[in-house]
């Protein structure tokens, strides 16, 4: 091989190696700009969820019908009103604790709603209290779609009864909200608190919802979850 063809070759050589190195540098700006954009839509719908599921669920409770603005409403618009502060301050919501402790507040919660909520979690009690494996965001993602739950029963069924339920089963925990309201023909409407709230929350941590629901036969919204 001639010097001319030796320098020839390493100049082809180094070019082939810049061009390779701007593919892969194009390469990785793509794939951090695609991590951005999904953390990015991520945080969008985490705040969504939160503006619907908190502080517009309360604002619509408190305009809803006649109803006096009496001290348990006071002291939930007081929780509401630290939860928030508490988020708008560090970024964070708070870390739920124990299911079944979260399901009874819930309970307290909206009967100063005027709806009565029905706990029964002796089915976890009965398997070994299976539910103190899950992982705080399966807690959470199931005690919010509960909430969303509750809300649609008070805004739509015409009932001031409510009843969860907690199981396990041998594909793993199964939660339901169950009313004896007015009930539904065909499909749910598929808004943002079904949608977001409910199913996209609890499909995120791998579960899955069944909603079944009859006209004057009342609603059921069954929350499936694996557990570790």
């Amino acid at each position: 091989m001639t010097a001319s063809v030796a320098v020839i070759l390493t100049v082809l050589g180094v070019r082939s190696a810049r061009a390779a190195g701007r593919e892969l540098d194009r390469e990785a700006a793509e794939a951090i700009h695609v991590a951005q954009e999904a953390a990015r839509s991520e945080e969008r719908e985490r705040h969504q969820r939160i503006l619907h599921d908190r502080v517009l669920q309360i604002m619509e409770m408190l305009a809803r019908g006649d109803r006096r603005f009496d001290t348990g409403v006071r002291s939930q618009v007081a929780h509401e009103a630290a939860w928030l502060r508490d988020l708008v301050e560090t970024g964070r919501e708070r870390e739920p604790g124990n299911l079944v402790a979260e399901l009874e507040a819930l309970a307290r919660a909206y009967a100063l709603q005027h709806l009565r909520v029905e706990v029964n979690t002796a089915g976890l009690a009965a398997a070994g209290n299976p539910h103190d494996r899950l992982p705080r965001s399966h807690v959470a993602a199931l005690v919010e779609a509960s909430r969303e739950a509750l809300t649609n029963v008070v805004k739509h069924a015409g009932t001031d009864v409510a009843t969860i339920r907690v199981n396990h089963g041998r594909d793993g925990l199964v939660l339901t909200v169950v009313d004896a309201g007015r009930g539904f023909e065909g499909e749910p409407e598929s808004g943002t608190g079904l949608r977001r709230s409910i199913i996209g929350r609890i499909t995120e941590v791998g579960g899955a919802v069944l909603i079944e629901s009859a006209e004057g036969e009342g609603t059921s919204v069954e929350l499936r979850l694996p557990i570790p």
